[in-house]
């Protein structure tokens, strides 16, 4: 299984428009394609300044469908949606060539547009709306770039925001307990990036979350308890 993983991740690679080895290289500068996700390195700071080793996502979309890859913990979620605005979730385990599948019961908006929107750009578009940029500009060769403060439960954000791309360049909340910092260190540029992702794990055993306790059987679902469940977005 490690050796298909590995796989996976090296031709994932190949579709992908990383930050040069220039210091302060900006991945969003020099893409002359259409983006279809981004890589990004999530760090926690508590409180106490200890920073937690860091977490890698890789975004990735599809038509009406959107992928989160956690290469270090052989993690990935799929959001699916359907013409009626719900969605459909499915949690795969890399290590064990396994998934988990969830159905909305109820696409009323406006909750399952922001959880889409979570899924599919990290921050909700009612929130974009709710603020006006405190600066924008176009550097040459990048992308149009506009900066975001904002405060939600308490936790201050700061944003750099990719408009066209509908896309975190960086991403900072302080809160009380700990800081966490979205940094963008690569722009997927493939446009089979998504069936790339998606056809790894095509073979994967996949069951419904509510046939969860019915798996005597297997000792993967059995090992399960609630780690299954999905959780909404990143913030």
């Amino acid at each position: 299984m490690k050796s298909l993983w590995m796989t996976a991740a090296a031709l994932a690679a190949l579709l992908f428009h990383p930050a040069s080895a220039v210091a302060g290289a900006d991945p969003s500068c020099g893409v002359g394609g259409q983006v279809y996700g981004a890589e990004y390195r999530i760090r926690t700071i508590a409180a106490d300044s200890q920073e937690s080793e860091p977490d890698i996502l890789r975004l990735v979309r599809g038509t009406d469908r959107v992928m989160h890859v956690y290469p270090a913990t052989g993690r990935a979620d799929l959001w699916e949606r359907n013409s009626r605005g719900g969605t459909h979730f499915t949690r795969y385990y890399d290590d064990a060539a396994r998934g988990i599948e969830f159905y909305q019961g109820n696409p009323a908006e406006p909750r399952s547009q922001m959880d889409w929107d979570r899924a599919w750009q990290l921050v909700p578009s009612a929130i974009l709306r709710e603020h006006s940029p405190r600066d924008s500009r176009r550097p040459a060769g990048c992308f149009p770039v506009e900066d975001y403060a904002y405060t939600v439960r308490g936790a201050e954000h700061h944003l750099r925001w990719l408009p066209g791309q509908a896309l975190i360049q960086r991403l900072e909340i302080r809160a009380p307990e700990a800081t966490r910092v979205w940094e963008l260190t690569a722009l997927v540029t493939g446009d089979d990036a998504f069936a790339v992702e998606q056809s790894h794990r095509a073979d994967y055993v996949v069951i419904d979350f509510a046939d969860l306790g019915d798996q005597e059987s297997d000792p993967f679902f059995r090992s399960l308890t609630h780690d299954g469940v999905p959780a909404h977005g990143h913030h």
